[in-house]
This record gives structure tokens, sequence and C-alpha cells, in this order.
């Protein structure tokens, strides 16, 4: 009797020991996922923010090819590190069916064709899913018309139908939130957003 009493006495904590071990091994991945996957939501809404008023201002006329007005997109960016070397790019793209009397002296007649690109932020970690025009100074696509290179991808009809001679206004954001990255788990970890005006 004495045995059996003296064995319980030594195993008694041995359970709380094993669900302790259990339960770290099963909420801590629990818990740093919900953390990162929190952070990265955090992000997507300010990526968001920050694409819908850059669309809008691009929209509307503003000139994102002049330094000024790169600033102040840089300042509605926060903390979104939008700088040549940043964790950020914006690609703002104004995109035209082109209506033109046709082939042969309008190539382009009834496609889908940039008229202009403008690219801001680390234009390395990502380009525009609709294509990367030829451009000259101001993110100008010269010889629109003509030039097959200017033409976009999957965009019309896909994307959006458009009539000959309409204008699109397309603003994508991307932001790699590497720092949120879990090793084995979550990796290459980034937000994006698009938005056509």
């Amino acid at each position: 009797m004495r045995g059996t009493e003296s064995r319980k006495q030594r195993r008694a904590g041995a359970a709380i020991v094993e669900f302790v071990l259990a339960a770290a091994l099963i909420y801590t991945p629990l818990i740093l996922g919900t953390i990162v996957i929190g952070m990265n939501l955090i992000r997507a809404i300010q990526v968001t923010q920050l694409n819908r008023d850059a669309g809008h201002m691009f929209a509307r006329g503003v000139d994102f090819s002049v330094p000024a007005n790169q600033a102040i997109l840089q300042h509605l960016a926060g903390g979104l590190d939008l700088t040549p070397t940043g964790k950020s790019v914006v690609i703002l793209s104004q995109i035209m069916r082109v209506d033109c009397p046709g082939p042969p002296a309008c190539a382009n007649h009834g496609v889908a064709v940039f008229v202009r690109q403008i690219v801001l932020g680390n234009t390395s970690l990502r380009a525009s899913r609709y294509g990367t025009p030829p451009t000259v100074a101001g993110g100008i696509v010269p010889n629109y018309q003509t030039n097959p290179a200017a033409r976009t991808v999957n965009f019309y009809p896909s994307v959006m139908d458009m009539q000959l001679g309409e204008t699109a206004y397309v603003a994508e954001a991307y932001y790699r939130s590497s720092e949120l990255d879990l090793p084995g788990f979550m990796t290459s970890t980034g937000v994006s957003a698009r938005g056509i005006f």
C-alpha cells in the first residue's frame, strides 16, 4: 500500500508537464501564425489605401513623374517604405483601347495598349501583371498606336471590357513584408492591391 502511494506521488506532476509540452507544441505555431497573418492584414489595409489614393490622383491628372508629386505619394505611404531601395512599389498605368483608321498605319487598332506607365518605389520587387511597355521621359509610351510592344497582356477583354477609344487608369501596389516571414512555414510574404479607375 505504501509503495503504491509513493509511486503516485512521484508521478503526480508528470501529467501537467506532458500537457504543458504538448500545448506548447500546438499553441506556439498557432499563436505565431495568427500574429503574422494579423500583421499582414494591417499591411494589406495600408497597401489598399495607398493604391486607392494613388489611383484616384493619377486618374484625375496628377503627374507622378514630377518629384514633388512623388513626395506626396511617399508621404501617404507612411511606413510602407516607398523608396527606390524600399519594400514597396506602386505601378500606375494609363491603358487605352486604340481607335484609329486601322492597319497598316495603325497596327494596334482595337487592341488595349499602354499610353503611359509610371513605376514608383523599388522597381525590382514586381512588374505590372499587364505588361511593361517601353517608356520615355515621364512614363510616356511612344508610338502606342503602331508599336506592338505597347500592347497589354491579359487586360482586354478578360479584366475590363472597353469601347474603342476608352481609357482606363490602373493602379497596382505591392509591399514585401519579409520581416513577418516564419521560416519553413511562411516565406516571401507580401501584400498587393489593384484598382481600375
